[in-house]
């Protein structure tokens, strides 16, 4: 079912559950897309926190399509910063 709503701060309409998009929490993950792929979010929302029940978090939300080689490099220098730990 596709659901086209207005969520977060851009007040566009987008399939926010689709598999589509990526919602990322991760602000040094969010810098990373953005300053060194030129990445730029679809939106931005507030959420509730799963973790942390009554608390809110901040999602960037990026086309999944866009973010393939940002994430591939996101998650290799993560795996080299704990082999270095």
């Amino acid at each position: 079912m596709e659901e086209y709503i207005k969520r977060g701060i851009s007040g566009k309409k987008y399939d926010y559950f689709s598999k589509d998009y990526v919602r990322i929490l991760n602000l040094q993950q969010v810098d990373c897309y953005i300053n060194e792929f030129g990445i730029v979010p679809v939106d931005v929302v507030i959420s509730d926190d799963r973790k942390n029940p009554g608390k809110k978090v901040v999602l960037f939300v990026f086309k999944r399509d866009e973010t393939y080689e940002a994430y591939d490099v996101w998650t290799k220098r993560g795996e080299e910063m704990k082999k270095n730990m």
